[in-house]
């Protein structure tokens, strides 16, 4: 629940929706609410971390970025540091924007001979959360016709 002043949600709202849009037009696709929900049965999340306030799914019990509190610190306690949000985004079955990709790699100062090898490495670690949240819908749905079936066997005598 918001416990500022209502002016201060309106700012934070335009400024999510900003931020939202933003994402969007950079070719970021935020998780569906079905995908969200067989994450959270499988890791017992309670909030989601990385996604815009505006597109936060309700069953959790909090969203936000984990930046912004660091972004904050470094403007006024750590003189001298600088805090840069970069999205490295990854869709279905392993697709990516090479070009995005490797420009956010090189912004990162990663040398270009490592570049391959550390975008094989997403996409395997994507196609590994991907099978993940796969397994445990297609388990879930198994279990769920088995007890169908087991209900409606039972009112046939």
């Amino acid at each position: 629940m918001w416990q500022g002043q209502p002016l201060d949600l309106l700012r934070r709202i335009h400024e999510e929706v900003h931020l939202q849009n933003t994402l969007e037009a950079s070719g970021y696709r935020s998780p569906t609410w079905r995908i969200l929900r067989a994450l959270q049965s499988i890791i017992k999340a309670k909030v989601l971390i990385g996604e815009s306030t505006v597109t936060a799914a309700p069953f959790f019990e909090g969203a936000g970025r984990p930046l912004e509190t660091v972004a904050k610190k470094a403007e006024g306690e750590s003189a001298g540091w600088t805090v840069k949000l970069i999205i490295f985004v990854g869709g279905t079955r392993g697709s990516m924007h090479v070009q995005a990709f490797n420009s956010n790699l090189k912004k990162l100062g990663v040398v270009e001979s490592k570049r391959n090898a550390i975008r094989r490495g997403f996409v395997h670690e994507l196609l590994n959360a991907q099978d993940t949240v796969l397994c445990s819908y297609f388990a879930q749905r198994a279990v769920k016709r088995a007890r169908w079936k087991n209900s409606s066997k039972a009112g046939e005598i």
